[in-house]
């Protein structure tokens, strides 16, 4: 299956762009193949409902609460940051907009001879933080 293939790879760090009860799946499959913490790491979405890692009888994962949080214990949830759309809207601690940090951006890419990428945005505040 498509978990099979992701596995197979040689990676190291996934970032799991998915549902929560695909994202539940795959890392309960991560924990049975051995693939934790320090050699693994996933990413998850922070707007995954609270608790929807646990296994219920709606899922097919044959994974304990245990093992859920023993996987869970070293993942990354990211979101993108509330309000990018309203470019002056969002300041950061260390005193950057939106607007600043874009204009920043597309300067160094036309230093660097690199074109626009459109998702770049939702890391923004990964970048500055």
């Amino acid at each position: 299956g498509v978990h099979d293939q992701l596995f197979d790879e040689n990676e190291r760090i996934f970032f799991l762009a998915m549902y929560s009860i695909y994202a539940q799946t795959l890392l309960c499959k991560a924990w049975k193949n051995g693939m934790v913490h320090p050699q693994y790491t996933f990413l998850t979405y922070a707007w995954y409902s609270n608790g929807w890692w646990m296994p219920t009888n709606e899922s097919d994962i044959t994974c304990s609460i245990g093992e859920m949080k023993s996987i869970l214990e070293y993942t990354l949830s990211v979101t993108q940051y509330p309000d990018t759309l309203n470019e002056n809207a969002v300041t950061e601690p260390a005193g950057i907009s939106f607007k600043n940090f874009q204009k920043s951006y597309e300067k160094r890419l036309q230093e660097l001879r690199y074109n626009y990428l459109a998702n770049a945005e939702q890391c923004f505040d990964g970048i500055w933080a």
